[in-house]
Parts: structure tokens; C-alpha cells; sequence
């Protein structure tokens, strides 16, 4: 995806990459997926490299089943270097103010299901 904005006589020109891949394993009453997400930004000539990890796990015993499932998890265990990418990065001139902010929400959610 590219984009171009003339902003107050400023040239403001972006441009995106995304990549993902998923693994995904059942055996028996085990099932899992594993997501790998890069995307690739250039605003204003500043590159931005980001990697996401996604992860979702049902184990199921007779009705019941235990489900873990998470976004953006790289953040939680430190996988990978993000921290170039969640700042924020902004253009000042007369009253027009842009604020680029790719800041991700990192979850990692328990579910126990019980089906009667």
C-alpha cells in the first residue's frame, strides 16, 4: 500500500509490507495454530520493521476444553526488538499536527469451556 499527503507544503510519502505465515497442528484432542506476521513501513523516508507472533491452543478432555489464545505476544516474552516501531512520530507545522503512533495491544487470553 502506498500513500502520499501534501501536508501545509511538506511532502508526507508511506509506504507497507505485510508478510504472515501460519502453522497449524491437530493430533488427537490437541490443536494448535502459530502465526508469524511482518509488516514493513517507510514514512518519510524512516523505516519500520515489525514482527508479531500469534498463538492459539485448545486442549479438550471429554466436554470440557482449555484454550489459551494470544496477539501480538512477542511483546509479553521479549522475542523480538520493537521498540523502534512504537514511537511516535510527528510533523509540526503552523496548526496542522500528524502523530504516526503503531503502537500494538499484546494479549494472552485463558478460556475454559465447558459444553453440556
Amino acid at each position: 500500500m502506498d500513500g502520499f499527503a501534501k501536508i501545509t507544503g511538506n511532502s508526507l510519502r508511506n509506504s507497507r509490507v505485510n508478510a504472515d505465515a501460519k502453522l497449524i497442528y491437530k493430533k488427537g484432542n490437541i490443536q494448535t495454530e502459530f502465526g508469524y506476521l511482518i509488516f514493513y513501513d517507510k514514512i518519510v523516508n524512516q523505516e519500520y520493521i515489525r514482527q508479531s507472533l500469534k498463538l492459539k491452543a485448545d486442549y479438550t478432555i471429554k466436554k470440557l476444553t482449555l484454550s489459551i489464545e494470544g496477539d501480538n505476544i512477542e511483546n509479553i516474552f521479549g522475542v523480538f526488538d520493537n521498540t523502534a516501531y512504537n514511537t511516535r512520530y510527528s510533523i509540526l507545522n503552523g496548526i496542522t499536527q500528524i502523530t504516526v503512533l503503531n503502537e500494538a495491544l499484546s494479549y494472552a487470553i485463558l478460556k475454559l469451556k465447558y459444553n453440556f
